[in-house]
């Protein structure tokens, strides 16, 4: 017979911000749990204050980083990265049959537990030819440099992106417009239709619908050719 109130709370994808609101909603005597955080650097920020000052328990759907889970009042109702980046080396390997990739991804806790799972399991039985790091802080000189050493590897394979949204919103169209296709992955952060919408505004995407996400996977939830 309780009625129950949903507080929302914007934390901008910043871990900065999250820890505010974090700090904000353990000062509040109402709130018995947390619905969130959407991405992973965030909600491990927030899961120090919610463990530390209140004890409240958390849930989020979609952070897959593993150290997420490593406190004991944060869960989540989504695989881990552990997992993910198993099923992208398996899939890049076995379905696509690439035996050469090249990483791209940060320093940050999403970008790198991917990338470290998908080069340990990748590495069993394929190369990763190189790991190519985005500075966040100096994104377009880091893209670009990116880019070059694509351009002047040979063989560089399937590339496979290990980024959030907004750093892949900038990679893409820079490959593309050096003129560089390779075959590109990305891990669930890019597996949904709105990353495809966010070039929606770019000249060569309204000539050609799918210019820059054309041939593009991505992991999701449910990968139909990949479940038993």
């Amino acid at each position: 017979g309780r009625q129950i109130a949903l507080l929302r709370y914007d934390d901008q994808g910043d871990p900065e911000v999250a820890r505010e609101l974090a700090a904000e909603i353990a000062a509040d005597a109402r709130p018995l749990l947390v619905l969130g955080h959407r991405t992973s650097a965030p909600s491990i920020a927030a899961g120090a204050v919610y463990r530390e000052a209140a004890g409240i328990p958390a849930i989020s759907g979609s952070a897959t980083a593993d150290a997420l889970t490593d406190n004991p009042w944060y869960f989540r109702t989504i695989f881990a990265n552990s997992f993910q980046g198993t099923l992208l080396a398996t899939y890049v390997r076995d379905i696509l049959g690439h035996d050469t990739a090249s990483v791209v991804t940060t320093t940050r806790p999403y970008e790198q537990s991917l990338s470290s799972a998908f080069t340990t399991a990748f590495s069993e039985a394929g190369t990763v030819r190189e790991t190519l790091e985005l500075d966040r802080d100096n994104r377009e000189a880091s893209t670009r440099s990116i880019v070059d050493a694509l351009a002047a590897d040979p063989d560089p394979g399937i590339v496979v992106i290990c980024l959030q949204q907004e750093d892949a919103r900038v990679l893409l169209p820079a490959l593309r417009r050096a003129g560089l296709s390779p075959p590109l992955i990305g891990g669930d952060a890019l597996g949904e239709e709105g990353f495809a919408e966010l070039f929606a505004s770019e000249p060569e995407e309204q000539d050609q619908p799918g210019f820059f996400t054309e041939g593009m996977y991505a992991a999701a939830p449910m990968i139909y050719d990949a479940i038993g």
